[in-house]
């Protein structure tokens, strides 16, 4: 996550009025009626092909699923146009070196543009940035990275992050969050939103245990046993199915206010 996108996530919900404004008292979901149009750009390989990590096809089902998603808030995602580019070692992207090249010479203004080459996506810029693009790996457009990277376009940061101040009692080494788990300091600290669990993440994190697990025996400052949010878009455990109703609410706000110039 770009540094920047916190410095810009504390702004809006450090300020209360924001956090009461369509966020935290809104218990249900907006219509926004809004369309956003994606260009795809597509690194071919070196036999100026699409390679085996992605089909046209997968764009359409890509659109369609967050069509399926994003209908609960009347948001609309339409495949404007899908950009070749040719150059074959744009495939190993990097954020300092390939990124400001290839979107200096291939972008569409006023538009979502998402990136994909073979490796080196995974990250997105937040509102305010004057840069709407995602670039995401080609192997995981159909994935819930695709979800997490709408999420973090639209303003939400990952449940782990912490928007706080350092909080005491402290957390257990190597949690990066303030959050406790029983929540008492839920719009203060951690990712700002109280309908999200206190996440722990990397600490817990065990490949072996399953998708939708986390091991089990992490304490916060209170002693309380971490429940990270293993099925959270925004998270980084491995069952990522949904954003609760605050992280809809405040995407809905940020569409409102900061992303609505996009066609």
């Amino acid at each position: 996550m770009p540094k920047n996108f916190l410095t810009w996530r504390n702004k809006i919900i450090s300020n209360p009025s924001s956090i009461q404004n369509m966020v935290s008292t809104l218990q249900h979901d907006t219509c926004l009626n809004k369309k956003f149009s994606i260009v795809f750009y597509v690194i071919l390989d070196s036999n100026y092909t699409w390679g085996s990590l992605l089909t046209p096809a997968n764009l359409v089902t890509a659109v369609n699923n967050l069509n399926n998603e994003f209908k609960r808030i009347c948001v609309q995602f339409l495949n404007c146009s899908t950009v070749v580019i040719p150059n074959h070692p744009y495939n190993l992207w990097t954020q300092n070196i390939v990124d400001p090249v290839v979107t200096a010479n291939w972008n569409t203004t006023k538009t979502l543009c998402i990136y994909l080459p073979n490796t080196g996506g995974g990250y997105t810029y937040p509102p305010g940035s004057g840069k709407d693009y995602i670039v995401l790996d080609k192997s995981a457009l159909l994935t819930a990275q695709l979800f997490h990277q709408v999420g973090h376009f639209f303003g939400l940061p990952d449940t782990y992050a912490e928007i706080g101040a350092v909080t005491t009692p402290a957390p257990p080494p190597g949690v990066a969050s303030y959050e406790f788990f029983r929540r008492t300091n839920c719009y203060t600290n951690g990712d700002g939103f109280c309908d999200t669990e206190a996440d722990c993440y990397p600490v817990g994190l065990n490949i072996f245990a399953g998708p939708c697990t986390h091991q089990p025996g992490t304490k916060d400052g209170f002693l309380d046993y971490y429940v990270p949010p293993v099925d959270n878009y925004m998270s980084e455990w491995s069952c990522r199915c949904r954003y609760t109703q605050e992280q809809w609410n405040f995407m809905a706000r940020v569409i409102l206010n900061q992303r609505l110039y996009l066609h």
